[in-house]
């Protein structure tokens, strides 16, 4: 394949990845603010928000993984 069909299959699975990101994090906000609503519930700001830096984070690795795979001769 040329380098340009690659390329362009990269930016479709970023996409894919970047969608997928979004939908998990707002999900994980809905549950966030249907919990706050339980006053026996545990789950914090602070645990949300460290779940949703980790999903971005994996993503990013990914965006980053697919990049460099990429440009590789």
């Amino acid at each position: 394949m040329s380098e340009s069909v690659l390329i362009v299959v990269a930016v479709i699975v970023v996409a894919i990845i970047v969608v997928a990101i979004t939908v998990l994090g707002l999900a994980i906000c809905v549950l966030a603010g249907y919990l706050a609503r339980i006053p026996d519930c545990k789950v914090t700001i602070g645990e949300v928000g460290r779940a949703i830096g980790a999903i971005v984070g994996v993503g990013l690795e990914a965006v980053a993984a697919i990049i460099t795979s990429v440009r590789r001769p």
